[in-house]
């Protein structure tokens, strides 16, 4: 019952999530290129 409650009052919790898993995913992406060219270039 308060889980329903919880999602109807914010829902915005779950877009702020899926936010925070995408910046993450592409750091990810970002740090994986740089240490690619790094040993390219090394």
């Amino acid at each position: 019952m308060e889980a329903e409650i919880g999602k109807q009052r914010r829902p915005t919790e779950r877009s702020m999530m899926l936010g925070v898993s995408v910046r993450f995913i592409v750091t990810a992406l970002l740090f994986h290129t740089i240490t690619i060219s790094f040993f390219v270039f090394d």
